[in-house]
């Protein structure tokens, strides 16, 4: 059993009940103000997320390099080797988006941080996160996290302040229950319904939220478009 010392030290989980707390900024502030940003990775579940902590001046590589795993190719049955990250005097690890994992990635870490229990961990993540695509699970989804015993819930936006975050904190509280059905929910909230029709090229240089995935898509590709040669009417 740990010390109560240990206990003291043990991997944290940080969570933020709203966007915009300071998950990922209390997390990189800690690792420079410990000195320790020299000897600690940032892991990430998206390369995208990688290049972002690299431009900032950290360490960071996806959980599949760490774990030295690769996505299977459900087509061909051939098995392909891949070494894990050398992990020679690294004093700490900080997952990001730890709750976009699915279960079989939590094995992962938690296999991991078993292993090298000389290091120190921290994670960050939205408790609010929907579970992984086809993941059915018989407990309770959060008991995959038992690794991060100790959990510090952010709970105020540093994005906006006053009314604005006010009204945030109010559309996420309401979004998280699931008695309430999400379009009326966005509505009630103040947010503007766009007729996909009106979109211009101005439009195109601003970045938009939308509600649903298939929406989501079809922003990204109307957004990306040359309109430069539209213009031209090429």
């Amino acid at each position: 059993q740990p010390t109560p010392c240990e206990e003291e030290r043990g991997p944290i989980l940080i969570e933020a009940l709203v966007p915009g707390a300071g998950k990922t900024y209390l997390a990189k502030r800690w690792i420079e103000r410990t000195d320790q940003k020299e000897t600690s990775i940032i892991v990430c579940p998206w390369n995208a997320l990688v290049t972002d902590c690299i431009k900032d001046g950290f360490t960071s590589i996806t959980l599949h390099e760490l774990v030295g795993k690769i996505a299977k190719d459900e087509f061909t049955a051939e098995k392909i080797e891949k070494k894990a990250y050398k992990i020679d005097g690294v004093t700490h690890i900080h997952f990001e988006e730890v709750y976009l994992y699915s279960a079989r990635e939590l094995s992962w870490i938690r296999n991991f941080m078993l292993k090298h229990k000389n290091i120190s961990y921290t994670a960050a993540g939205d408790p609010g996160q929907l579970e992984p695509v086809s993941q059915q699970l018989s407990a309770d989804s959060d008991a995959w996290h038992e690794m991060f015993p100790r959990r510090l819930t952010l709970r105020v936006s540093k994005r906006c302040s006053g009314a604005d975050r006010e009204r945030m904190h109010k559309l996420c509280n309401e979004l998280r229950d699931e008695t309430k059905k999400v379009v009326p929910t966005l509505k009630a909230a103040g947010l503007r319904e766009v007729n996909f029709a009106d979109l211009t090229e101005e439009d195109a240089a601003y970045p938009h939220i939308a509600a649903r995935r298939s929406t989501v898509a079809r922003v990204d590709h109307w957004a990306h478009i040359d309109w430069r040669h539209i213009s031209r009417g090429g």
